[in-house]
């Protein structure tokens, strides 16, 4: 399905835009998020598979904060207890990676792990729903992840492939709990205005050029420009190529029904 942006519409995407672009490096928002102790009791306690925790590392982490805040923005009758946004965020990570990595060795024991955090955040309060609004959230930012650094397209291909580039994450996360606290985004209004920011990003780039865009996140986050052309030999946009006149968009979200979630 297409959709035709208004007038407004359109510049409130590109304003958006600068706004997060302008942001990413220089956002210093204090969210700590719970400490390693908090994490291993969860683990211990449901007796889940700790390494998924190890492989995602300090992305996993930057990702507490902003689960609890977009949880939070919906002022709904739950404890936000540093446990229990562990469980959410854990949940929902593991629930995302799935269905990016369907082919996934260890598959079987990720959905043994999602059950059983599934049903003690049920008696934390928290339903099925709530979660999977939570996955399409992680998604929406992995689509923004791929928007930005699809340059280097080559070794990034979704959300989780973000995680191994602690250079890029960090402050790009940093930067989304930034337009999270200033537009009171939530967990069922991130979706559609990160599909607008995505929008305003491309946007951004077809009327300045690919460069702009590169140089722009070189400056802010400290790198080469070698470093972000990294493996890539065409800096051609396939993206701009596909979508020549930017006021038009897919506003239609890739998603599979999650069997693992009952409604």
């Amino acid at each position: 399905m297409m959709k035709v942006l208004r007038y407004a519409e359109y510049y409130s995407a590109v304003d958006m835009a600068q706004d997060f672009l302008g942001v990413i490096g220089n956002s210093r928002v204090d969210e700590s998020g719970p400490n390693d102790s908090i994490v291993k009791k969860i683990m211990k306690d449901l007796k889940l598979n700790y390494s998924l925790v190890l492989t995602f590392g300090v992305g996993l982490e930057a990702m507490y904060p902003v689960i609890r805040n977009l949880v939070n923005n919906m002022s709904l009758n739950i404890d936000l207890n540093p446990e229990t946004v562990v469980l959410m965020t854990i949940a929902a990570v593991t629930i995302a990676y799935m269905e990016e990595h369907k082919e996934a060795r260890d598959r079987k024991r990720l959905e043994k792990d999602s059950k059983s955090m599934l049903e003690e955040l049920k008696m934390r309060g928290v339903g099925n729903g709530i979660i999977k609004k939570i996955v399409l959230c992680i998604k929406s930012i992995g689509n923004l992840f791929k928007i930005l650094f699809k340059n280097k397209r080559h070794v990034i291909n979704g959300f989780f492939d973000m995680f191994g580039y602690t250079a890029l994450v960090v402050p790009t996360i940093s930067a989304i709990l930034y337009m999270i606290g200033k537009y009171s985004l939530n967990i069922e209004t991130l979706p559609s205005n990160f599909l607008s920011l995505g929008l305003g990003v491309t946007t951004l780039a077809a009327k300045h050029g690919l460069n702009y865009i590169i140089d722009l996140l070189k400056d802010k986050l400290g790198l080469s420009k070698n470093d972000i052309l990294k493996n890539v030999n065409d800096i051609d946009d396939p993206m701009l190529k596909k979508y020549p006149h930017p006021e038009y968009i897919d506003t239609e979200y890739d998603i599979e029904d999650n069997k693992l979630i009952i409604n």
